[in-house]
């Protein structure tokens, strides 16, 4: 004879409580400790071992429940399993390392916000025109506000590289000056996407040099000579510029943020 779930549980539920998934008519006590060594070491196994608990229990129901009730409290204490007896679920605690894995990997949503970020420089350029600070593209992928920035770095002497790094919310940094909205990338192509895109821009490259003569560095032409006095000078790029004219309008152009 077949029983359902509510028909194997109800004969007994006043004095058992949640008692369907558990070690109930076991030959041995040592066989149940057993398994529940098996239980804490891998999750999975819990519920294959647990669907044929209740089948042993099903077929079983008959032969009494005392013993089966001391050994439910057992497991219940050594693992933390509880069941929702209305409801017909188990809840089976993960292993903590596992726990913290799904935790980090169990929260991805469709889209991230970006921001256009800048934060104060320590240093000021006298060839620039101020106030200067250093642009940045902030992708915030965490749920605490952490992300990716995506920048230009080093100097016009040697020119600037691209640069993706890990960043904890702006508003934490000291240096933090404004943040703006800029809209929405999607998670699924993030980061190689917007990486190919604004690695495929130029970088802004050398611009100044040190003049052995003014014993200054100063700016030079695309020949790498330098300026005459008074002669006009073309407009020095770095971070603002590469960000502003160049990642975010490439960005938008490839449909990547809207």
């Amino acid at each position: 004879m077949s029983l359902t779930f509510k028909e194997a549980i109800t004969p007994s539920r006043d004095f058992l409580g949640p008692l369907v998934v558990n070690y109930a008519y076991t030959t041995t006590r040592r066989l149940h400790l057993r398994q529940l060594r098996l239980f804490r070491r891998n999750a999975i196994s819990w519920f294959q071992i647990g669907a044929s608990i209740f089948q042993q229990f099903v077929a079983k129901r008959h032969q009494g429940c005392d013993g089966a009730k001391r050994l439910y409290m057992l497991w219940c204490v050594k693992t933390g399993t509880n069941l929702d007896l209305d409801h017909g679920s188990l809840h089976l605690p993960l292993p903590k390392k596992l726990q913290q894995t799904t935790n980090r990997m169990s929260f991805k949503p469709e889209k991230y916000k970006v921001w256009h970020v800048q934060y104060k420089l320590s240093l000021i350029d006298p060839d620039m025109p101020q106030p200067r600070y250093h642009h940045v593209i902030f992708v915030e992928t965490d749920k605490d506000g952490g992300g990716y920035i995506h920048h230009v770095t080093g100097d016009i002497t040697s020119g600037m590289s691209y640069q993706r790094k890990r960043a904890q919310h702006p508003g934490n940094s000291d240096s933090f000056h404004t943040m703006d909205f800029l809209g929405y990338i999607a998670s699924s192509g993030y980061p190689g996407a917007v990486d190919d895109v604004l690695k495929s821009l130029t970088s802004p490259g050398r611009q100044k040099a040190f003049n052995p003569k003014t014993y200054k560095t100063e700016p030079i032409k695309d020949d790498g000579t330098f300026y005459s006095p008074g002669e006009p000078r073309k407009r020095l790029k770095k971070c603002t510029e590469w960000t502003l004219e160049q990642a975010i309008p490439a960005l938008k152009a490839n449909k990547l943020l809207q």
